[in-house]
């Protein structure tokens, strides 16, 4: 029961991080934000590595586990379950805007060949 509670209130507070990091990126930033996720991704794996470093030294040496060993090895299969689905849910993010800032840069590209095309020059072109 508290392994279920401890689940919850860390997949809380990772949304709740998760949440206040978007706020603060510049929305329809997607280039940012898919950086964002990646980050949030590159940190997950670690975390799940140590969990299932964890899990293995368990399978190893569960005779130092004592009564608690089923508890601790079903709260470290609990945590590598959570990360795994974390990072397969902020890869799926990162790649939507990861997509997303590629249709944006070809868009903007389209535009100022329209310009250039019709002799228009951008602010950007000027400055130079």
């Amino acid at each position: 029961m508290k392994t279920r509670h401890l689940i919850v209130l860390l997949a809380f507070i990772t949304q709740s991080f998760i949440v206040n990091a978007e706020s603060a990126i510049v929305s329809g930033n997607h280039e940012s934000l898919a950086k964002h996720y990646q980050g949030l991704v590159d940190e997950a794996k670690v975390k799940l590595q140590e969990h299932k470093n964890n899990l293995e030294d368990y399978e190893l040496n569960s005779h130092y586990y004592g009564r608690g060993g089923q508890d601790f090895r079903s709260h470290e299969t609990a945590n590598v379950r959570l990360y795994e689905e974390m990072i397969a849910e902020n890869l799926q993010q990162a790649e939507f805007h990861q997509q997303m800032a590629e249709a944006e840069r070809n868009q903007i590209n389209k535009a100022n060949t329209n310009n250039f095309a019709s002799g228009e020059v951008s602010n950007t072109e000027s400055a130079n």
